[in-house]
């Protein structure tokens, strides 16, 4: 990145001076859209939020299916957007009121955004882009991207003269709890097996395979409803669409006692591959819980008698790869405390439910296992992801897919070469 919150016009030849005219008042507000104006008009937040009045105005029904109010706050220069899609017929106005779903980020980013020219995801996750009340209400401004380009660009062209923030992935329906015994990850996918199987126009209707691979402990189970009759098998196999996240927040989401959008942004939740394909888990929806209960309690009789269900493998051993890789940090440092002068932070690694302290500061460097006093810097982060940054994986890259969460001063994340080589 060599150039930030400025803006660029090229031009094939120098153009001529014109006298400047009084400026129009801004007149409206709303959401990003999908779509950048004609190159004859000039780019403004004003001018795209015109675009999004005009549609909000074509569309009353939006209040019935969307039934949220927007607010959006921008900076530099400052301006705010009120976008009620719940009461009434729709309305946009400019200023602030009361609202369901927050949205900060400077004007620059906004134009950025809404042009296709800056990834929301980038900026939610590099800190420029701030949702807050009701988070999940910000996936449904998806609507914005059916608007229809040529007549929004035709109403902005005269009233003067992107996309939305990214949609948390949807999460298998809950299932409903064992007869006998805790509900276990296993018994979550014994009962997605029993529901594709008894709706044999499932793969046809969705059409891709999802790798789910959860840790602590480790277990990876493939969700296929995209070849045959579709299928749930335990292990591993080329998939479309991959989630990863810990077994404990896998049943927490499947039992409706975790947000699965929350999981996403804070980095709880990864998910590769074809991004967009995971909203089609919203099948799961659909799982009649009587027949979960069935399904999984068949699975259980069967287990008993020697025919196993998928299950999920043994935990591995206690700290995992972290462990081995923090003793030969603190063997490294003892060696050469010189290493930790570039760092001279505390910080402290939160790994798959384990905690390590780094301090880089004191006169004389050391590892230690726990939490011993504040830390500057707090990173949070799996087993693979550490063992990823020791072999020279970016950590910027791992932030912005939602693989690492930095609290604290953020300065000293940027300056972990002394963890390189150690994998």
């Amino acid at each position: 990145m060599v150039l930030t919150s400025a803006l660029i016009e090229l031009f094939e030849t120098l153009p001529q001076a014109a006298p400047k005219s009084a400026p129009k008042p801004a007149e409206v507000a709303a959401a990003p859209v999908a779509a950048a104006p004609k190159a004859e008009l000039a780019v403004t937040s004003a001018a795209i939020f015109e675009g999004v009045r005009f549609y909000v105005e074509s569309h009353p029904e939006l209040v019935s299916q969307v039934g949220t109010v927007y607010q959006f706050k921008l900076t530099g220069p400052d301006s705010a957007w009120l976008l009620d899609l719940k009461n009434g017929k729709g309305t946009l106005t400019a200023g602030t009121g009361a609202a369901d779903c927050t949205l900060e980020l400077a004007d620059a980013d906004f134009i950025g955004m809404a042009t296709g020219a800056v990834n929301p995801q980038k900026l939610y996750f590099g800190g420029k882009m701030k949702i807050s009340g009701n988070v999940m209400a910000s996936q449904k401004l998806e609507f914005l991207q059916k608007v229809d380009k040529a007549a929004v660009a035709a109403a902005m062209q005269k009233a003067s003269g992107g996309a939305a923030p990214a949609a948390a992935p949807a999460a298998p329906a809950s299932a409903a709890a064992a007869p006998s015994g805790a509900l276990t990850s296993a018994d979550i996918f014994v009962a997605i097996g029993a529901h594709i199987a008894a709706n044999a126009d499932l793969p046809k209707q969705i059409g891709t395979v999802f790798q789910f691979k959860l840790r602590s402990p480790d277990s990876a189970f493939v969700v296929d409803v995209k070849n045959g009759a579709g299928s749930v098998s335990a292990g591993e196999k080329p998939a479309d669409c991959t989630l990863e996240l810990s077994d404990e927040d896998f049943l927490a989401m499947t039992s409706g006692k975790a947000d699965p959008q929350k999981l996403y942004f804070a980095g709880k939740l990864k998910i590769s591959g074809n991004i967009m394909a995971s909203q089609k888990l919203m099948f799961l929806k659909s799982v009649d819980p009587s027949k979960a209960q069935a399904a999984i309690a068949k699975a259980r009789a069967e287990n008993t008698g020697a025919k196993a269900a998928p299950a999920a493998p043994a935990p591995a051993s206690a700290g995992g790869k972290a462990a081995a890789l923090f003793e030969a940090l603190g063997a490294r440092l003892a060696k050469e405390p010189g290493l930790a002068a570039e760092l001279g932070a505390v910080v402290r690694f939160d790994v798959g439910g384990l905690t390590f302290t780094l301090d880089a500061k004191s006169s004389s460097p050391s590892v230690s296992k726990g939490s011993s006093g504040p830390a500057d810097t707090t990173i949070r982060l799996g087993d693979d992801e550490l063992v990823a940054l020791a072999g020279g994986a970016s950590l910027r890259d791992l932030y912005q897919h939602g693989s690492v969460r930095v609290d604290g001063d953020v300065r000293p994340a940027h300056r972990l070469g002394i963890l390189k080589g150690l994998a």
